[in-house]
């Protein structure tokens, strides 16, 4: 909440204030997109092995505080503890992998298309960039309070969480919200045409992931076409799948 030209942020556990946060004015602003302008005409010309050792540096700078950043995230924004800390991992290692591509990858010559002929692609920092970034949960957040988000036409996701079920109007689309332990609901539900795997990460929730559980799964939808969807390629994941009877098809991982 903001009051007297600060920002509170707010325990979501306790509902206590943690911190108080100056909020800023359009002319500070202005003034921060002016010498962000003003730094990056130095910074386009850093040669790669410069920005490399730059970004090197943010990422032992992070991993040095790890656990307080975990810390802080815990506390304004409600994640497990071990959640954060793999994020800030991953944060620095973003930086070393991007320190390492600032190192040698400046452009390329793709292969042209007359003899005659020359294509050279340059990599050059495009300038300032203003981003709005919501936290991990940005449509939990609308659905709960979907009169603050007028541009969320869908009624499902807060119907869901209101009443506990949603029926699709046109007829043939249910959800239903279950509390409790998903292993024990699994062999109550109904066998499903789909399925979408998304709980915590292996580190976290392992006997989700493990294959007694995907073959309890796959036990489930014996006898149905039945297709499951998760966010991890992880090689730990794929064995658990194809140990239970599931065939693996390749994709693009988003988590670990």
């Amino acid at each position: 909440m903001t009051q007297n030209n600060s920002l509170q942020v707010v325990n979501p556990t306790t509902g206590e204030s943690i911190e108080e946060v100056k909020t800023t004015t359009r002319e500070e602003l202005d003034s921060v997109v002016e010498k962000a302008r003003r730094a990056f005409e130095e910074w386009r010309g850093f040669a790669g092995l410069d920005r490399a050792g730059i970004f090197h540096d943010i990422s032992r700078n992070l991993l040095e505080h790890q656990d307080e950043l975990a810390e802080t995230m815990t506390l304004e924004g409600g994640k497990p503890y071990i959640e954060n800390s793999d994020e800030v991992e991953w944060v620095a290692a973003c930086f070393d992998y991007y320190g390492e591509i600032a190192r040698d990858s400046i452009g390329y010559l793709p292969a042209p298309i007359e003899p005659q002929q020359l294509a050279l692609v340059i990599k050059e920092p495009i300038g300032t960039v203003a981003c709005i970034v919501p936290w991990n949960d940005p449509l939990l957040l609308a659905a709960r309070h979907a009169s603050y988000f007028p541009h969320l036409r869908h009624s499902a996701p807060h119907t869901l969480l209101a009443q506990g079920s949603w029926n699709c109007a046109e007829g043939g689309l249910q959800w239903q919200l279950m509390h409790g332990d998903f292993r024990e609901h699994l062999l109550r539900a109904p066998q499903p045409d789909l399925i979408f795997f998304d709980p915590f990460s292996p580190k976290v929730d392992a006997i989700l992931w493990t294959p007694e559980l995907f073959a309890a799964l796959g036990a489930h939808c014996a006898g149905r076409s039945a297709e499951l969807y998760t966010y991890s390629n992880a090689t730990a994941v794929r064995s658990a799948l194809l140990s239970a009877g599931f065939w693996v098809s390749s994709g693009v991982g988003t988590g670990p």
